[in-house]
């Protein structure tokens, strides 16, 4: 049996910037990635099927017998069994949206395009699964998503806090990793779990909330006020105050200002001051940019902070209006509030935007990737292309 996860083709746009260059199951919420629940849930190595030109780098394996899975759905052990329990060209659903179907080798790129679901014996799912359908589902979720992640990491550790001068409340409920740096920090449980990871540094001052998770490497900067429901993904440095935020990794934000209900890629920095809305003066439903159906639609939230896209970054005292979508690649800088798109490749302010050079933003990310002892692949300069061209309707010339 081989697991398989694919992203929905009408569902894979939804999610850009961020599944711009990743599948759908690549999205960090909570702890782990949608792709390492299901690892850790099935103990099986998965591979993925998303869009073409990112399977070059996210390659799907195919054998005699797959189970192919919504890469949108969040795992649970009763439904990886009724999965697994699939027979041959039968499809599991939950009301209409198909969850998982197994079958034999094939191609899949053509099946994908002229799929049937009549041609496949339909079984029911008596529950409703967990999953994201929208991007604001990543931070909406993150905060139950962290918690849930913890009953799935096996040997989880909880190291104790050695530092005298550190505060602990329901040191219980915090699971630290090894190598980790905390000094005169305060860390709160009372309100949900903190998991910290390997190689952590907390710096002095930092006041970080449950449910929270920093992942392996990542530090949070002196006098740092982490609230709850955030993630810090792996090698990522963050500052000031962020609240509900889930960083997928690689990610700076250094310095003072406040993020909140927000989603930030890989490979993106915030300079100095920088700080977003997440809430209208009115109250009032907040529109964001949806890239399916190309407008401003109704996200129906009164809290939506900033998406943005890998690669991403923005110089001193930017400010993000409420509902903001930041694109793949974008150079912004300059005070005062952004639009609230921002296109792919863009490079400007609010006073208006001109393509940054493809050549340019592939040296500056390979530069980036290299400080972190990470070597930008052929694959990824051929995403950046592709991305480069998808996106070039939305940027001036």
């Amino acid at each position: 049996m081989n697991l398989i996860l694919f992203d929905p083709p009408e569902l894979f746009t939804r999610f850009f910037p961020l599944t711009m260059s990743r599948p759908i199951s690549k999205i960090r919420v909570g702890i782990l990635t949608i792709a390492e629940k299901w690892e850790h849930i099935s103990g099986k190595k998965v591979s993925f099927l998303s869009a073409q030109y990112l399977q070059k780098k996210f390659p799907a394996m195919i054998e005699g017998d797959n189970l192919l899975v919504n890469g949108s759905i969040i795992p649970d052990h009763h439904l990886f069994d009724r999965i697994a329990s699939l027979k041959m060209e039968e499809t599991l659903w939950s009301n209409d949206i198909p969850l998982a179907f197994r079958t034999s080798d094939r191609n899949f790129d053509e099946f994908f395009q002229n799929w049937n679901p009549a041609e496949y014996r339909k079984i029911a799912y008596e529950a409703v699964p967990e999953k994201i359908q929208r991007l604001a589902d990543i931070f909406l979720i993150n905060g139950d998503q962290i918690i849930q992640d913890i009953s799935l990491i096996n040997g989880i550790n909880q190291h104790p806090v050695r530092d005298v001068h550190s505060v602990i409340y329901s040191g219980e409920n915090v699971y630290i990793g090894e190598g980790t740096s905390i000094k005169a920090g305060i860390l709160d449980a009372d309100t949900g779990p903190i998991y910290i990871g390997d190689g952590v540094t907390i710096q002095p001052g930092a006041v970080i909330c449950g449910p929270c998770a920093i992942l392996q490497g990542s530090v949070v900067i002196l006098g740092a006020k982490i609230r709850p429901n955030t993630t810090l993904g792996p090698f990522c440095k963050v500052g000031g105050e962020v609240s509900n935020v889930v960083f997928q990794g690689y990610s700076n934000k250094s310095h003072d200002g406040f993020l909140g209900s927000s989603v930030i890629g890989e490979w993106c920095n915030f300079g100095a001051g920088t700080n977003n809305s997440n809430l209208k003066n009115n109250y009032s439903d907040i529109k964001v940019w949806d890239y399916a159906e190309e407008k401003m639609t109704s996200s129906g939230l009164q809290y939506f902070g900033l998406i943005m896209g890998d690669h991403t970054k923005c110089g001193i005292n930017t400010m993000f209006n409420t509902g903001t979508v930041a694109g793949f690649s974008a150079n912004i800088y300059d005070g005062g509030y952004m639009p609230k798109f921002i296109p792919s490749f863009a490079w400007g302010n609010r006073n208006g935007f001109t393509a940054y050079e493809l050549e340019k933003a592939v040296y500056t990310a390979r530069m980036v990737m290299e400080r972190r002892s990470v070597t930008m692949s052929h694959e990824d300069s051929e995403i950046f292309e592709y991305i480069f061209n998808l996106t070039s309707k939305h940027r001036l010339p």
